[in-house]
């Protein structure tokens, strides 16, 4: 890490630049090669030229492993704990909300967080989270299905719905396109 004082030193303009006349670029450092209107093409998918699109996905997947790990485990959690809710409102269709929670929720995202420390699986993180996301707002929709209309689950389960959809993205740090599925 560059210490503050460097740094603004090299931010400062030679004497005979300024933004009007020419590219702005750091001094000592060369005129940067990024075609801009490649840039401006690309953004259409919301993706950097492959190159650079390449080099972000990696240092995006460096700087959000541990919070992604946090999430994956803070989502684990939240959505067992919900078991216990179970208990009250959902006590006619227990059996088949547990079979849905603790058969196939629970067990894709422990799965997708030991899959976070396997280096073999990092370019499919951000598929792996949108995945086990979709799993776990399909289960919640799953449970409103199954619970009897006189049961609370079948209208307050929603809510987990809106949960679902804060883990996915924001807690998740998932790319827009793997947050919208």
């Amino acid at each position: 890490m560059r210490n503050e004082t460097e740094y603004i030193q090299r931010l400062q303009l030679q004497p005979e630049e300024s933004v009007g006349e020419k590219n702005v670029h750091l001094p000592g450092e060369e005129q940067p090669s990024t075609d801009y209107m490649q840039l401006y093409a690309a953004a259409q998918w919301l993706r950097f030229p492959r190159k650079i699109e390449a080099e972000f996905i990696a240092d995006y997947y460096n700087s959000t492993i541990k919070t992604t790990r946090w999430a994956f485990t803070a989502g684990f959690l939240i959505y067992a704990l919900f078991g216990y809710l179970d208990l009250y409102v959902a006590p006619i269709s227990l059996r088949n909300v547990w079979l849905i929670r603790f058969g196939i929720g629970c067990p894709v995202l422990l799965i997708v967080v030991l899959f976070t420390f396997i280096k073999r699986f990092a370019p499919y993180m951000q598929l792996l989270g949108a995945a086990a996301a979709t799993i776990g707002g399909v289960g919640v929709v799953a449970i409103i299905m199954i619970t009897q209309p006189v049961e609370v689950a079948n209208t307050h389960y929603y809510s987990g719905l809106i949960l679902v959809m804060l883990f996915t993205s924001s807690w998740l740090r998932l790319r827009f396109w793997y947050a919208l599925v």
